[in-house]
């Protein structure tokens, strides 16, 4: 628990999220990092 995995958005990128979010979840993603902020 607590490490990333790498998610593959419905636009086709690919970010690390924490490994607590499953396949369906809504996720912010900051658009000028490309990094995961939260779950929305």
């Amino acid at each position: 628990a607590g490490g990333t995995k790498p998610a593959t958005l419905e636009t086709g990128a690919v970010v690390n999220v924490p490994s607590f979010v499953d396949v369906g979840d809504d996720v912010l993603i900051d658009s000028r990092t490309g990094q995961y902020m939260s779950r929305a």
